[in-house]
């Protein structure tokens, strides 16, 4: 019986102090994982590194074209809309770079529309 008690106490106890310190881990992790956004100014949490979520997005865009019908812009007018309204939106982020000085982050980019 001795032995029991023993192992519940030590249970008991850990599971107290795990739970104490939960909330210093919490904020540990909170405040090391904040960075600021270099477009906005603003504080954010970065859950993943961009390079990751970048490989991910990468990953999960290829899955979709090879599930998924490409419709040209030749055939459908809908689609056509699609390709303009695509086509102002990469200028419109290429003008913000540019009027920001950090067009260098867009080298490398593959606009597809």
């Amino acid at each position: 019986m001795k032995v029991k008690f023993s192992l519940r106490y030590r249970i008991c106890k850990t599971i107290i102090m795990m739970k104490r310190m939960l909330p210093y881990v919490l904020i540990t992790a909170l405040l090391i994982g904040c960075s600021q956004n270099p477009l906005t100014g603003k504080s954010q949490l970065t859950l993943l590194p961009e390079s990751e979520l970048q490989t991910m997005a990468v990953n999960e865009y290829q899955q979709f074209l090879s599930k998924n019908k490409v419709v040209s812009n030749s055939s459908n007018k809908d689609a056509a809309m699609v390709q303009r309204v695509g086509n102002r939106i990469i200028n419109a982020v290429k003008t913000y770079y540019a009027e920001h000085n950090i067009s260098d982050k867009l080298k490398g980019f593959n606009w597809e529309v």
